[in-house]
């Protein structure tokens, strides 16, 4: 069993111009403590066929967690 919950993922701008950095917020529930750092990694797919075309947006760390509870963040 999963000790986190994705509870949404929302795009802060969608209707940003192309060359704008995509906002990105995220809230998850811890459904118990976790002693060490979740690690996040945020991937564009430009491909469902290859992972040649994968980039990573953006990387890093949350926690540890010491209590089961909400949280979000905006990368």
């Amino acid at each position: 069993m999963s000790k986190i919950q994705i509870d949404n993922i929302t795009i802060v701008n969608p209707k940003a111009a192309p060359c704008d950095l995509i906002r990105i917020a995220v809230t998850f529930t811890a459904l118990a403590p976790l002693p060490t750092a979740l690690n996040w990694k945020i991937t564009y797919v430009g491909s469902a066929f290859s992972e040649e075309y994968d980039q990573v947006l953006e990387e890093f760390e949350i926690g540890p967690i010491k209590e089961a509870s909400t949280m979000s963040f905006t990368v």
